[in-house]
C-alpha cells in the first residue's frame, strides 16, 4: 500500500490574517494524508483551522497551539475539540494508518542542562526563551527547567516506543528539531534555534522519516537511513531575516508530497 503525506508546518494562520494577506496553504489534491507539525495558530484556532481542510490530519502541537495554557492541558483541549473530525492530534500518541506507525510529540527544545543558565551560554539561551513566554507552567510563565524536563519526557517517550517492535514503516513527528543540521544557517541564523542541542542521532536508527516543524527554513537530510524533512510555511514577520516565505528564500514547498510504501 502508498500512503501520500503532504508535510506542512509554521503557518501562524494568525499572523497572516492580522496583516490581511491570504494564508499560503492549499491541500494538495493527491494528498491522502495531511501532517501539520505544530505552530498552525494560536491555542485552539489551529484546530478550527485543521477542521475546514477535509483530510485525515496528524497534529503535533508546537508553541503557538500552548499560548495561554499548560502543555497538560494543550493537549486534551485540542483531542477534545477534534473528536468526530478527520483530525487526529498526536502529544506523546502513537497511531498506526495504513501499515505506518506514527509517533507524535511536540518534543520540545533542548538548549542543554539548567546549570549552563550560569555559563556564557546563559545570554543566547534567554533569547531562545523569549518564544516559550505564553506557554504556562503551574500558573506561570513556563521556565527553563519545566521546558528542561518536558524534553526529557518526550525524548524518553519515544524511546519506549521506538524500542517496541513494528512490522513496518515509522514516523516520528515532532514540532521541534531532532537534530543541530536542522537549524537554519543562511545570514545569521535563526534565535529561537541556534541555541538548541537536540541530538536525537541514537533514536534515529528506529525512524525512517522524522517530520518537523519550529524552524522557518526547510531541510531534508538524512542521518543514517532516517530521512528528516522540515517543510515550514513561515511567519509574515519572518521578512526580518535573510530568509522567509515572502522572498521565497525558505525553501517551503506547497507541491511536496511523500509516498511510504507499507
Amino acid at each position: 500500500m502508498l500512503t501520500t503525506i503532504q508535510l506542512a508546518s509554521d503557518l501562524h494562520i494568525g499572523e497572516y490574517l492580522a496583516e490581511g494577506l491570504e494564508i499560503p496553504f492549499r491541500v494538495h489534491p493527491q494528498a491522502n494524508l495531511l501532517i501539520l507539525a505544530g505552530d498552525i495558530d494560536i491555542g485552539l484556532q489551529g484546530m478550527d483551522f485543521a477542521r475546514t481542510l477535509d483530510v485525515p490530519t496528524l497534529y503535533v502541537p508546537g508553541v503557538l497551539e500552548h499560548a495561554g495554557l499548560e502543555p497538560e492541558v494543550a493537549a486534551p483541549l485540542m483531542k477534545l475539540d477534534s473528536s468526530r473530525t478527520k483530525v487526529r492530534v498526536l502529544q506523546n500518541d502513537a497511531v498506526v494508518i495504513n501499515g505506518i506507525r506514527f509517533l507524535g510529540t511536540t518534543l520540545w527544545p533542548n538548549f542543554g542542562p539548567p546549570s549552563l543558565l550560569k555559563g556564557p551560554e546563559s545570554v543566547g539561551i534567554a533569547v531562545a526563551m523569549t518564544g516559550y513566554g505564553t506557554v504556562q507552567d503551574g500558573g506561570k510563565t513556563m521556565t527553563y527547567s519545566g521546558l528542561w524536563a518536558r524534553h526529557q519526557a518526550a525524548v524518553a517517550w519515544l524511546s519506549q516506543r521506538l524500542a517496541e517492535p513494528f512490522d513496518g514503516p515509522t514516523v516520528v513527528i515532532s514540532h521541534h528539531i531532532p537534530h543541530p543540521k536542522s537549524i537554519p544557517r543562511q545570514g545569521a541564523g535563526d534565535p529561537f534555534a541556534a541555541p538548541c542541542q537536540t541530538r536525537l542521532t541514537a533514536l534515529m536508527t528506529f525512524v525512517d522519516y522524522w517530520f518537523h516543524g519550529s524552524v522557518h527554513v526547510a531541510c531534508d537530510y538524512r542521518i543514517r537511513d532516517c530521512r528528516v524533512i522540515c517543510n515550514p510555511v513561515g511567519a509574515p514577520s519572518d521578512h526580518r531575516y535573510p530568509y522567509s516565505f515572502a522572498q521565497k528564500s525558505n525553501g517551503y514547498r506547497p507541491d511536496l508530497l511523500l509516498e511510504i510504501a507499507s
